[in-house]
């Protein structure tokens, strides 16, 4: 009797089980459906004087400033992205203020994300050969680039640890970074604009009109899964952990039925 119990309570377990997954799955295929109906395009980035941008964007930008400053950098100019390599209802441009840390030649790119409350923070050192390292805080699994293997991102829970965490990084790499700040901001800016021809170069995007390009259906199932586990809860919702835990429930009823029974 008991046991006959037990073994209904581990069918409607697993029966649960099958259903979240599949919820799950359903879910990630209508983000990746979401995704896939964003057009995106190509940038052009250019030098804006500070007091050009919009208010309500500079007052964003500036919010930054204060703890830059206090860690040893210094402003050092301000680019506008237009338009927008994703089209977005309402955002026409996108606005960018970079500072410089002398002493390490790390550069502090500050950005807008609607996602965010607030402006985000990206360290950047770049390398005579082309290449650069990036290290962000929790914000890689918004970005199309999110497996960009050049950018890093910790998930830590200040956005402050992360300048120490790029420092170190760099120092770990055992490499110089370039000291030549045109260079630099030529690359900032060829990293911006390039973004199609990267995705174009992984097979991310298919024609949709002229001069626009679509997500294809596999690139977008990936970039949904990097942001479910991007996400500010995913420490919490960790599939792994959970389905350990029902395992361990599961084989603790089973273990149970076969001893009373």
């Amino acid at each position: 009797m008991l046991m006959n119990m037990l073994m209904w309570i581990a069918f409607i377990l697993v029966a649960l089980a099958a259903v979240c997954w599949v919820l799950s799955q359903l879910v990630g295929l209508f983000g990746a459906w979401c995704l896939t109906k964003m057009p995106f395009r190509r940038s052009s980035v250019s030098f804006i004087d500070h007091d050009a941008i919009p208010e309500k964007e500079r007052s964003q930008l500036v919010e930054a400033r204060g703890f830059l400053l206090s860690e040893g950098f210094a402003y050092n100019c301000s680019l506008r992205v237009f338009p927008p390599p994703v089209e977005q209802p309402g955002l026409n441009e996108l606005y960018l203020s970079v500072y410089h840390h002398a002493e390490s030649d790390v550069y502090a790119i500050v950005g807008q994300n609607r996602a965010l409350a607030h402006p985000y923070i990206g360290y950047l050192s770049c390398f005579l050969d082309g290449t650069h390292l990036q290290t962000v805080n929790r914000l890689r699994h918004f970005s199309p680039d999110f497996d960009n293997p050049c950018i890093f991102d910790d998930y830590l829970p200040d956005d402050a640890a992360a300048w120490p965490a790029h420092r170190k990084r760099l120092r770990d790499s055992g490499r110089e970074p370039a000291r030549d700040k045109d260079l630099v901001l030529q690359s900032i800016c060829e990293e911006e604009e390039g973004l199609i021809d990267r995705l174009l170069g992984r097979g991310a995007l298919k024609p949709f009109g002229e001069g626009r390009w679509r997500l294809t259906w596999s690139f977008a199932f990936r970039w949904h899964r990097a942001m479910v586990k991007g996400h500010k809860f995913s420490r919490f919702w960790n599939w792994k952990k959970w389905g350990i835990l029902f395992l361990l429930v599961l084989a603790t009823v089973l273990v149970i039925g076969w001893f009373f029974d």
